[in-house]
């Protein structure tokens, strides 16, 4: 009640007032709130004091007037384009460090030397000015393109991007290439793998290609491989013997041991070190000619397979680097992406079945493959293979093969001519003849 009756009254009073006792009562409210904020640090008095001046109105479509650039410098650069913090000391102490004098010099300095003075900012601000003289060239600096001797020494070859290569790979020679390896090297149909990419771009380069094998998988005419669906590496050494001796490929591709892996209860990554040298040793004994692209196999996101996969690169590596400390040509192909090496494929790359490469993850492996043979090839390592009947171009002989078929040509059976055992496709084909 005590507290009605009070405003009750201040409300009396105020009607009391004339107009301008209310002016007065209110700018003086205005000016004590105004001088609270201001004590606090809540409003800027002279922003304030600024908006009763006459200044024209600004209807959005004329530039907002700049006078100053509030933004500190370091290094000539503002510090809002510059990651690095304001070191202590830079605004403050520039105010300490300026001279009377230099302070009279700014308090005359006309209009057009502001203007002077902001546009050398705005040259500090932009890259394309250079403070060199004309006719001297700068040097180089890190940010630019690196030579191709540096790019050499801090990358190995094959983590180059691929560029485009139009030569044909050691001066035009056929190419006899055999593909050794489990599923990852037959594809998942309608996939061929990466062979089919591999065969095109080696064809398009200029070099006739013959694809060999005892085995054929894949919807392209040169399909022959010397792979087989879930077989570890030492089951592949074993078939590699009724091929290899007799086929003499100048260029072996391996990639075997992820069906050790996938069958780690029956084979696993303990003796991947021996199944490999010895499949090693037996290409360069078999085929001296033959230059060897000894690859590592890809990830899995499934753990199980992963650490069995990463124990058998390790060993490979090694087989890989005793090898070529012999001479040998050999090729270490890095597939796994745990190297730090570029595109690579990871898990994202891998089908659903997590053992295989997707469309994308095939086509990765094939680029990798590309940057080896250059590689081998830049070494000088290919040769021509060993004139033995087989064909160069592949394409051809299976088109040979339909045409005796189409006449009814009389078929070899297995085991003629060669103690009981089953000869390669090629072989049966060239004793019939």
């Amino acid at each position: 009640m005590l507290i009605q009756s009070r405003f009750g009254g201040l409300g009396a009073r105020w009607k009391q007032l004339s107009k301008v006792g209310k002016a007065v009562v209110i700018s003086i409210a205005i000016f004590f709130i105004l001088a609270v904020l201001w004590g606090t640090g809540t409003v800027d008095v002279d922003y304030v004091r600024n908006q009763f001046k006459s200044t024209p109105e600004n209807l959005g479509n004329e530039p907002i007037p700049q006078d100053k650039n509030e933004t500190p410098i370091i290094d000539g650069v503002p510090n809002d384009q510059n990651d690095r913090p304001i070191p202590d000391g830079v605004i403050e102490g520039a105010k300490d460090k300026q001279t009377p004098e230099k302070e009279d010099e700014n308090k005359n300095v006309p209009a057009s030397s502001e203007h002077t003075e902001s546009t050398k900012v705005e040259s500090d601000k932009s890259p394309e000015k250079d403070p060199t003289p004309a006719d001297t060239e700068p040097a180089k600096t890190a940010t630019e393109e690196p030579s191709a001797t540096s790019t050499a020494e801090m990358e190995p070859t094959s983590t180059k991007a691929a560029k485009p290569h139009l030569e044909a790979i050691a001066r035009g020679i056929p190419l006899r290439i055999m593909f050794i390896g489990a599923s990852m090297t037959l594809g998942t149909p309608p996939q061929s793998a990466y062979r089919m990419r591999l065969r095109e771009w080696l064809v398009g380069l200029g070099n006739e290609v013959n694809c060999v094998g005892t085995n054929r998988f894949g919807k392209f005419k040169d399909n022959d491989v010397q792979a087989f669906p879930a077989t570890p590496i030492q089951i592949l050494h074993e078939k590699a013997r009724e091929a290899v001796p007799e086929m003499q490929p100048n260029l072996i591709i391996v990639n075997a041991g992820s069906s050790d892996c996938f069958q780690e209860e029956h084979w696993g990554s303990a003796h991947a070190f021996d199944y490999t040298r010895n499949l090693v040793d037996f290409l360069f004994e078999a085929s001296p000619n033959a230059t060897v692209i000894l690859s590592t196999l890809v990830t899995s996101p499934r753990a199980k397979y992963e650490r069995c996969i990463k124990s058998v690169n390790a060993q490979i590596r090694q087989v890989a680097a005793d090898v070529r400390r012999e001479g040998k040509h050999l090729i270490l192909s890095e597939q796994h992406y745990d190297q730090g090496l570029p595109n690579r494929i990871t898990t994202e790359d891998i089908s659903h079945d997590q053992m295989h490469p997707t469309f994308d993850g095939w086509e990765m492996m094939a680029e990798i493959y590309k940057q080896d043979i250059l590689e081998a090839d830049a070494n000088g390592w290919i040769v021509a293979p060993v004139e033995n009947g087989i064909m160069y171009d592949g394409d051809a002989e299976k088109d040979l093969e339909e045409a005796d078929k189409a006449k009814g040509a009389k078929k070899p059976q297995s085991g003629e001519s060669n103690g009981g055992k089953r000869m390669p496709p090629h072989a049966r084909r060239l004793r019939s003849e």
